[in-house]
């Protein structure tokens, strides 16, 4: 354990891996909608998501979606929310893209979502909290996110 905060957790099956919340309720996944998400078993809207959805076999990197900063604004858009942050990292031959999103004028949310292509699928893990948690969270969600990696 991290600090109590945090486990090592790996999904055999689906063939991820990450340091996971510890203590917080656990889903398995959704049909159509996530592969395992994590909720704070206190404040529900604390979360911790990672979804799949099937790319091109030739497709191979993150990088051919485009320019993080540009992915980043098109969600930010897409969700009423603000891009604060975009970047691209290297892990062990994969490219990830970060992203850190802050609330907009009519939401109060908070969200680290990194992308990653492994597997021919396009993989999410998507961290949120809402504003007033989000200064406590944001350390923990950095690691969780940055501990993400598709492959055992």
């Amino acid at each position: 354990r991290m600090g109590g905060q945090l486990e090592p957790y790996a999904d055999i099956a689906r063939g991820f891996r990450l340091n996971k919340p510890a203590a917080w309720n656990d889903f398995d996944g959704e049909a159509g909608g996530y592969e395992r998400r994590w909720v704070d078993i206190v404040a529900r809207d604390e979360t911790v998501t990672v979804s799949t959805s099937p790319v091109k076999p030739t497709t191979q990197s993150v990088e051919l979606l485009g320019d993080p900063k540009i992915i980043g604004a098109k969600f930010a858009s897409a969700r009423n929310a603000k891009l604060e942050a975009a970047r691209a990292r290297s892990t062990d031959g994969l490219l990830f893209y970060d992203f850190t999103f802050g609330p907009a004028a009519d939401t109060n949310a908070h969200e680290l979502r990194t992308l990653v292509v492994a597997k021919s699928k396009l993989w999410s893990i998507s961290c949120e909290a809402p504003a007033e948690a989000w200064e406590s969270r944001a350390p923990i969600f950095a690691n969780v996110s940055g501990s993400f990696f598709p492959r055992l």
